[in-house]
């Protein structure tokens, strides 16, 4: 990876995606807000006027991560995570937003405003992130039970990627 400065913002997440397990960690391919509609004015649902409809992640970036993930055997899926002043539990705030974002996999309350500033100083950011549940009505119960544990697969996933921006940094020295 060859970045001078690069955002990673991690932590947890709810899945929208119905395959993935706990602990497994979220990749976004770009964000968005969920919970945002300036429609009447002609803007995308989930774009805040006079911004972007959405903060994709650049590709390459993404590739390196996906080729740095399969080496370390870490399960992951790749895909949308919005960013949501609401806990994921209400069944047609869900239903809502799975109508304007089919094909999202999570839902969290900060990457849209971090990707949002990043972009603003042409920073590249990823958004790694472990499920710590899934959307619906046990989503609060799920997340209690299971947050102190899936926060460490979050840490792991991290730590393998700040090693290897490590060690690409001495690699350069070195050369």
């Amino acid at each position: 990876m060859n970045f001078q400065v690069l955002v990673i913002n991690t932590g947890t997440t709810g899945t929208f995606h119905a395959n993935a397990a706990l602990g497994e960690i979220l990749l976004s391919d770009r964000f968005v807000y969920s919970d945002v509609d300036a429609t009447g004015f002609d803007y995308q649902y989930g774009q805040v006027p006079q911004m972007p409809a959405d903060y994709p992640i650049n590709h390459a970036l993404l590739q390196e991560v996906e080729q740095l993930f399969a080496v370390h055997n870490i399960t992951y899926h790749l895909g949308t995570i919005v960013t949501a002043d609401s806990f994921m539990s209400d069944d047609a705030t869900i239903n809502t937003i799975r109508k304007n974002f089919p094909d999202l996999i999570g839902s969290d309350i900060e990457s849209c405003a971090i990707a949002q500033v990043a972009s603003f100083y042409n920073i590249p950011i990823l958004n790694v992130r472990a499920i710590s549940d899934k959307v619906g009505d046990k989503a609060p119960q799920m997340f209690d039970d299971s947050v102190d544990n899936v926060s460490v697969q979050a840490f792991q996933a991290v730590q393998i990627l700040l090693n290897s921006l490590s060690k690409d940094a001495v690699d350069k020295k070195i050369k």
